[in-house]
């Protein structure tokens, strides 16, 4: 039986649910509030990896307030963590080597402030830019739940001299995702290596923490750009938009101390690549160190590859040498494979080379024939038989 409920039993019904739809409007402000205030910051923990698409749209601005020619630039960016106080490795696409990379150390600190390092862990000079694009610009409040501050921001597309900029960062937008926007001096002025002048102007950037995730998942960058270029093509004035979007995102197979220790190496590489004084010894150290292990992760093994083609380019002086340690089928990979290792280990340049079903641990290259090399196998593996091959 179905009974109509009084009056006034409906009106307390009704009453109810507007106070509860209150509550709950109040509550939900105040978490909204409480949000707002949360610290954001920086953390990748070792192992992890994430990759961003970086988009950059530059638009030629002609004398007549027309637009001109508009170029558009796809990139991504790999960030790896090593170490649990935001030491982590960054690879990005090396300028104008299609499918090479390079690699830098970087410190991050939980305010998303970026220290460069050595291959050693030492700190370095500078920062690494791509395009108008570097790290250092996704800063977060350096404490607490800091609304508005100032920071010393490094752009690596500037001389060092006059790398280190102060930018003016505020929270634009509250909640679970906060947002933040950064400006910088309106205008910087420097000459290039031919003399020749470059600016840039009006810079803002603003990005998005992801949340529970602690790292940026988006960001956007607008800028002014200005090129001189010698005569008579004059300047030109590019307006550029970089977009940085959160691709891919997951932990890598490897151990991170070994990713720490290969991206360590890589770097090392890329440093003696650099340096027209590097010592044979330094050389082979390199070398050695670069062959001590292999990576899992796809990118990082390739560079690890290429460097390794790179320092054992032959050069314009007399053909180096090389010490066959030992030789055997392709059957026994395995424990060739493991050798070698045990020789990287001790600081020689091991590595296989096969050809056919024959396969061998050759150590070099060495500008002549080091006896004490010889002498050190023996001592240490007295069956092997290790002899000499000049580089054809």
């Amino acid at each position: 039986m179905f009974v109509t409920p009084p009056i006034g039993g409906a009106k307390s019904w009704i009453t109810l649910g507007v106070l509860a739809i209150a509550i709950l409007a109040f509550i939900g402000g105040v978490l909204i509030w409480v949000l707002s205030f949360r610290p954001v910051g920086f953390r990748l923990a070792p192992g992890d990896w994430v990759v961003w698409k970086l988009t950059t749209t530059a638009t030629e601005l002609l004398a007549n307030k027309k637009e001109g020619r508009t170029t558009v630039e796809e990139q991504n960016l790999l960030l790896i963590g090593l170490e649990t106080d935001g030491i982590c490795a960054y690879l990005t696409p090396l300028p104008g080597t299609p499918g090479r990379s390079r690699i830098d150390l970087v410190r991050i600190g939980a305010d998303g402030s970026v220290l460069p390092l050595d291959s050693a862990l030492r700190d370095g000079v500078r920062t690494r830019a791509v395009g108008i694009f570097d790290l250092d610009l996704l800063q977060f409040p350096p404490s607490g739940s800091l609304q508005i501050w100032d920071a010393d921001v490094s752009l690596g597309l500037l001389p060092p001299g006059k790398s280190r900029l102060q930018a003016h960062i505020k929270r634009s937008k509250a909640g679970a995702r906060p947002e933040f926007t950064l400006r910088l001096p309106a205008s910087v002025e420097w000459p290039d290596e031919r003399g020749l002048y470059r600016q840039l102007k009006e810079l803002t950037c603003v990005y998005r923490h992801a949340g529970t995730r602690q790292l940026v998942d988006q960001a956007t960058i607008r800028c002014l750009y200005g090129i001189e270029q010698p005569e008579p093509d004059g300047r030109h004035l590019y307006k550029v938009t970089t977009e940085l979007r959160l691709a891919e995102s997951g932990t890598a197979l490897d151990d991170p101390s070994a990713l720490k220790s290969i991206s360590q190496a890589c770097a090392a590489a890329q440093e003696a690549l650099a340096d027209p004084g590097i010592s044979p010894q330094r050389h082979q150290e390199v070398l050695a160190g670069l062959r001590r292990g292999e990576a899992a992760f796809p990118l990082l093994r390739r560079l690890t590859s290429q460097l390794d083609d790179d320092l054992n380019r032959p050069s314009t002086g007399p053909k180096p040498w090389w010490c066959v340690a030992a030789s055997g089928p392709t059957s026994e990979r395995m424990r060739a494979t493991q050798l070698a290792r045990t020789m990287a280990g001790l600081g020689l340049a091991a590595k296989l080379e096969e050809s056919g079903t024959h396969l061998d641990i050759v150590i070099g290259p060495y500008p002549t024939k080091d006896q004490g090399l010889l002498q050190l196998l023996k001592n240490r593996w007295p069956w092997l038989k290790p002899t000499w091959k000049q580089q054809p």
